[in-house]
């Protein structure tokens, strides 16, 4: 009697939660290689069938920009659930999702990159009977999966043990819908020099967007005509990225992921630094490239500013001598960044945000699973 009841509530739930996936909004996922990708209800859920422990997946989540799926309701456990047992038809048991316990607080909170003391309390649930569960003595099951041979209930398991190795999911922020190009000004001027006969045309062309951050209104202006490919013959000849130019500086974007030391090594021993960014017009410069003319789909990018003489204040990094960097006066941080733990602070290095509209956060420098793209800065010659 209890099996049949059982079956008759997935189904009645199954029913009064459809699916809301659309297979027309996956062009606002991220373009992520290894898994599936599925849309459901404004986020992208990346389905992996290749086994990692709960701490490896997390990391494969965050370096592409996402974490390990949040399940705040019905809607979402059904799709999720109907998406590995009927649609994927996988047949592994266990499947990680974002929910854990690494701070041993009694407190199970739904993880969010690196900073798993931060993450939002998990209210909504579907634990299985008698999970979470403990030891009367000794509580080593901190990382939490759905189960497929339980009707998509959750249980606790060990986070990073090498036998426990399961299939994941990643959960990512959709991109804005596609909307009409802004208005795009463009005025030609052409002139004579009295020199000669020959008539030069100047090109000049500004567009101004204005966007909605959190809590905050702020305007992004980019100026086209002050990037030049004719300058580029004054910097350095780098393999690996690409090269860009702009105000006498040159910008070498690296979609090849590592961390921020890792990073600031490339960049160090080539001669630049990690990038250094002082105004409006750079910053403006910097997010249009990774995401106009670049195309990329991975959330971060390291750039110059760090924190790892821990002097509660940050500054542009400048080779290995990483005390005598410039301060960091004029800012681009998210709010309530950059952030520290009372007592804890190991997130000292900045990062753009792409998917945040450029904006700054601060993230682990590395080891670990912090990796990203980066842009190396270099004086131009002469």
């Amino acid at each position: 009697m209890a099996v049949f009841l059982h079956i008759i509530r997935l189904l009645f739930c199954f029913l009064i939660f459809p699916s809301f996936g659309t297979s027309s909004d996956l062009y606002r996922c991220p373009n992520i290689s290894g898994g599936i990708m599925r849309a459901f209800n404004e986020k992208c859920y990346r389905f992996v069938s290749n086994g990692k422990t709960w701490d490896e997946a997390q990391c494969d989540c965050q370096r592409t920009g996402g974490n390990l799926v949040h399940i705040k309701d019905r809607a979402t456990q059904n799709f999720i659930y109907n998406s590995i047992k009927n649609d994927l038809g996988w047949r592994v048991n266990g499947m990680w999702i974002g929910a854990h316990d690494r701070t041993m607080s009694n407190s199970y909170e739904w993880v969010n990159g690196d900073r798993q003391s931060r993450g939002t309390p998990v209210t909504w649930n579907y634990w299985a009977p008698g999970q979470p569960s403990c030891g009367l003595w000794f509580c080593s099951e901190f990382c939490s999966q759905m189960r497929l041979d339980d009707g998509g209930r959750w249980h606790d398991y060990r986070c990073g043990l090498w036998f426990t190795t399961y299939y994941y999911c990643c959960m990512y922020d959709m991109l804005p819908r596609a909307t009409k190009p802004t208005t795009t000004a463009v005025t030609t001027t052409t002139t004579k020099p009295t020199t000669t006969t020959t008539t030069r045309t100047t090109t000049s062309m500004t567009t101004k967007t204005t966007m909605k951050t959190t809590g905050r209104t702020k305007a992004m202006t980019t100026v086209n005509s002050e990037t030049t490919v004719s300058d580029l013959y004054r910097c350095p000849n780098i393999s690996g990225g690409i090269m860009m130019a702009f105000r006498n500086k040159c910008y070498r974007f690296v979609s090849n992921g590592k961390t921020w030391d890792e990073a600031q090594y490339d960049c160090q021993r080539r001669g630049g630094n990690l990038v250094h960014i002082k105004n409006l017009a750079t910053q403006n410069f910097i997010y249009n490239s990774i995401k106009h003319d670049l195309g990329w789909r991975v959330n971060g990018m390291w750039i110059g500013a760090h924190n790892r003489t821990e002097s509660k204040r940050y500054e542009w990094v400048n080779g290995d001598r990483q005390t005598s960097g410039a301060r960091v006066r004029w800012n681009y941080w998210a709010s309530g960044q950059p952030s520290c733990s009372p007592g804890n602070c190991h997130e000292l290095c900045g990062q753009m945000r792409l998917f945040e509209g450029g904006q700054w956060h601060n993230y682990r420098c590395g080891p670990g699973c912090s990796i990203y793209h980066y842009c190396c800065m270099y004086d131009m010659s002469p």
